[in-house]
């Protein structure tokens, strides 16, 4: 399928059996990867430097957006629609000027930190996830959740506003499901 807004070809690496809808807008495709198996759906804007993991996908909606910061996402994440993902943003609580539409060199009182999403987290949808965060191994985030910097636990759930823990998840499930997986192949 041929995107209205890119060339996939200039995407720094695209890996097999990927599906990218015909209306993704990806601003700057030279600095993104994404591996195999994955599916961005449509209308998802992304506006950074990202490396994407096998087997993930991002629901439609999706704003990915950083300036000059990273986003690192592993293996087997999803995405939930409606979802932002900010690698930089101002720092409301002193004065700042952050926006895309005055000259860089007049910044000030701007927060911008790299995002790293490792394997097998779930982001729930409408999720906000703020610069600087770090999602561990098997993270979930209910919908509607804010996640800012913090120390989150492996394999836990987390929700609201505050991006609360709520409880543990079931490792050895999704553990045993993939082994399976795995066997009958």
């Amino acid at each position: 399928m041929k995107n209205i807004f890119f060339n996939k070809k200039d995407l720094k690496f695209l890996g097999k059996n990927t599906i990218i809808g015909k209306t993704v807008r990806i601003r700057k495709p030279e600095k993104v990867s994404i591996g195999e198996n994955t599916i961005i759906d449509d209308f998802t804007y992304i506006s950074c430097a990202m490396k994407i993991g096998k087997n993930c996908h991002i629901g439609p909606g999706v704003v990915i957006n950083g300036g000059d910061q990273i986003i690192e996402i592993g293996d087997n994440v999803d995405i939930g629609a409606n979802s932002t993902i900010s690698t930089s943003s101002s720092n409301f609580l002193v004065a700042s000027i952050s926006s895309a539409a005055v000259n860089k060199k007049y910044h000030f009182g701007t927060i911008s930190e790299k995002i790293i999403i490792n394997d097998h987290v779930l982001v729930g949808s409408n999720t906000v996830i703020l610069p600087g965060v770090n999602l561990p191994k098997g993270l979930a985030s209910s919908c509607m959740t804010v996640l800012r910097k913090k120390k989150y636990k492996e394999w836990s759930l987390y929700g609201g506003f505050e991006g609360s823990f709520i409880s543990q998840r079931n490792k050895k499930l999704l553990m045993n499901k993939l082994k399976n997986t795995k066997n009958k192949n």
